[in-house]
């Protein structure tokens, strides 16, 4: 019982900071990896993130980052 009050806490608490992040993720058009994330967070909104957790965040809600790639005819071979 006490473990379930716990993993409710927690999993509230993860909402509320994917909402605050979420918010960054799409304003960058999902090209913010976490690092981009965690930066942004700290300067603008004041608020301090680990970097893992944000990964396990996206990991957790699928969030994935878009990379670009390169151009097939710029390879130096």
């Amino acid at each position: 019982m006490h473990a379930e009050r716990i993993r409710f806490t927690q999993e509230k608490k993860d909402w509320q900071d994917y909402e605050l992040f979420k918010e960054i993720f799409e304003a960058k058009r999902k090209k913010a990896g976490a690092l981009t994330i965690k930066m942004i967070l700290e300067n603008n909104y004041f608020f301090t993130m680990y970097h893992k957790k944000i990964r396990r965040l996206m990991h957790k809600f699928n969030h994935k980052t878009t990379i670009r790639q390169p151009k097939p005819y710029n390879s130096h071979s």
